[in-house]
């Protein structure tokens, strides 16, 4: 079986394998948010309250979110949130508007936020 024709790219290959597919320029947007949950009192607490967030972000605005660091801190959270289309301005404004739904949740406190567009 050709490797390419079955879209796997060989192992240690520098070029960029597209399996006979139009090449096209794609955006990554990392936008990483640091929040307090001064509400909870317990890991069970923080867990309802990061699941919740974590749903409604990603049913409103198609992007991927995980909780990336502090998962044995009960009221500190690490959310790593990415969007990957063909234009920049685009993930640019996705990823602002999640920033301004965070911002705008009463549950949580934004303590820093980073956004890097690829």
């Amino acid at each position: 079986m050709n490797r390419r024709a079955a879209g796997v790219c060989p192992a240690g290959s520098y070029t960029r394998c597209t399996g006979g597919l139009p090449v096209t320029d794609m955006t990554i947007g990392v936008l990483e948010i640091e929040m307090r949950i001064p509400g909870v009192s317990s890991l069970k607490g923080k867990r309802m309250v990061v699941k919740s967030l974590k749903d409604r972000i990603r049913n409103k605005f198609n992007v991927s979110v995980s909780e990336v660091s502090h998962h044995s801190s009960w009221q500190s959270c690490l959310l790593g949130i990415a969007h990957v289309s063909t234009a920049r301005s685009f993930t640019n404004r996705v990823l602002s508007e999640v920033l301004n739904f965070i911002q705008s949740c009463r549950e949580i406190e934004l303590v820093d936020f980073e956004m890097s567009l690829l």
